[in-house]
């Protein structure tokens, strides 16, 4: 076990969203005038979920004086892009006529939440993604270690966590998919 001085770190915002709660106020409003068509339901969860935690925490990425290196991105998950695959092989392989959307293949990849946060936010402080049972405490750990290191100023640390039509015979699960967002900042 590391043992190290403690670092001044605070929560100053946080925010909940479930998938069934995205087309209402306030989720709705913080993601009104987005081109949202080709981004995938966690991306949109999670950008949702950070716009109300940094509204809660009292930060403005639209502010002029914000600066986007100091505000960084972990993501915990563990099915990532899964469905977002699973959607672009079947549009590709079924039919006779296969009809793939090419502008879904970016949303396939397991770091594909935390790239559309970074690029919307924008946030181009440090950025990762985690996995595993434990990715929800690792994430915690690498944000106060960035802090800590001063490569940012804040940092978003998210969970997003659907559960896949895929791996549970193809039913929709909108009260249980949700994403969380916590704002951690260096004081």
């Amino acid at each position: 076990m590391t043992t190290r001085a403690a670092a001044a770190h605070a929560v100053t915002g946080s925010a909940t969203l479930t998938a069934a709660e995205l087309d209402a106020p306030p989720a709705a409003d913080v993601l009104r005038g987005e081109r949202l068509r080709s981004v995938s339901l966690e991306s949109r969860l999670l950008l949702a979920a950070a716009r109300l935690a940094l509204r809660d925490a009292g930060l403005r990425t639209d502010d002029d004086a914000f600066d986007p290196d100091a505000l960084g991105i972990v993501v915990a998950t563990r099915h990532a892009g899964l469905q977002e695959y699973v959607d672009l092989y079947r549009a590709g392989t079924e039919g006779e006529r296969p009809r793939v959307n090419p502008a879904r293949g970016p949303q396939t990849g397991f770091n594909a939440p935390a790239a559309e946060l970074s690029i919307r936010l924008p946030a181009a402080g440090p950025n990762a993604t985690l996995c595993g049972d434990d990715a929800g405490a690792d994430a915690l750990h690498y944000a106060a270690d960035q802090l800590a290191a001063g490569r940012a100023a804040a940092m978003l640390v998210c969970e997003v966590d659907l559960a896949p039509p895929v791996l549970h015979g193809g039913a929709a699960t909108p009260d249980a998919d949700r994403a969380s967002v916590l704002v951690l900042e260096a004081r």
